[in-house]
């Protein structure tokens, strides 16, 4: 089958459990997506995607029904991914038996929470790993000057190498390591939210928005990009329209019009340095 995406986000929730600095406060109303909501959404994007992403802004796991989504997906044939700060994962009893294909782990995330025990996060992740076939994948997005980051990144790697009985040579040496079967670690930069407030970086240039993924957000705003976590790009709501109508109506269409042109037809795109990282020479 032919899918018009890569993958699809969806943001069950937009609340957390944490308050890390990385993290953009969002303006928008707490909202977390009902059972019917999800259903009604994956009924809606089923034939334009085989993956799924549950994270927008928000932690997915403080969602009431987290298992019961996923359970939900997984009968409806989609393969799920999960981004998360892994805080919570210790709290479910059955996590390692969820029919996820690939953890996103934000592990920066511990730098800032001190409630959290990240060694029992270890325990939980190596219970997953070794049950099955899931993905894992550890992010560690601190990378800079500061000692403190490095630090901490050092840190954490030796208790990854010890969690999965490695050695910690073997974590390092690329960005985007697999330092063990089904075992990850991705290091990058620290990541910055994209905002109306920020300085123009360009009014050129391109990137996977609209032609890869989209997002949707938990009040149904169907946005271009995973980046837009203020639904200020607004392309529609999955809940008063089809997904076609969404994507082919003028907003959308203009919006992949002029990249391919390598021009932004958005304010927020013209802010956006995140795109860097995959099209640097249109800046």
């Amino acid at each position: 089958m032919q899918f018009r995406f890569k993958k699809i986000y969806i943001e069950i929730t937009n609340t957390c459990n944490l308050s890390c600095p990385f993290c953009s406060r969002s303006n928008r109303p707490i909202n977390e997506l009902s059972i019917e909501n999800v259903k009604e959404i994956l009924h809606k994007i089923k034939g334009y995607t085989e993956y799924i992403y549950l994270h927008i802004k928000g932690e997915p796991l403080t969602h009431s029904n987290i298992e019961e989504i996923i359970q939900i997906a997984h009968s409806m044939g989609f393969s799920i991914n999960v981004t998360t700060n892994g805080t919570l994962l210790s709290t479910f009893n059955n996590v390692q038996s969820w029919p996820v294909r690939q953890w996103n782990i934000s592990l920066h995330a511990y730098e800032y929470c001190t409630t959290y025990n990240i060694e029992l996060l270890m325990e939980t992740v190596k219970k997953i790993h070794d049950a099955g076939d899931v993905l894992i994948a550890f992010r560690l997005w601190t990378q800079s000057d500061d000692q403190n980051k490095t630090s901490f990144d050092d840190e954490t790697i030796q208790k990854i190498a010890k969690a999965f009985e490695i050695n910690v040579e073997d974590c390092f040496g690329s960005s985007h390591l697999k330092i063990k079967k089904r075992l990850y670690l991705n290091r990058d930069i620290e990541f910055e939210w994209p905002s109306l407030q920020g300085k123009i970086i360009s009014k050129h240039g391109s990137c996977h928005g609209l032609k890869t993924h989209i997002g949707i957000l938990s009040d149904g705003t169907v946005v271009p990009c995973c980046l837009d976590g203020e639904g200020v790009i607004n392309l529609g709501n999955i809940f008063n329209n089809t997904l076609e109508e969404i994507i082919t109506d003028t907003r959308a269409n203009t919006y992949l019009t002029e990249l391919a042109s390598y021009r932004l037809s958005e304010d927020l795109c013209k802010r956006c340095e995140y795109r860097s990282r995959f099209y640097s020479g249109h800046l």
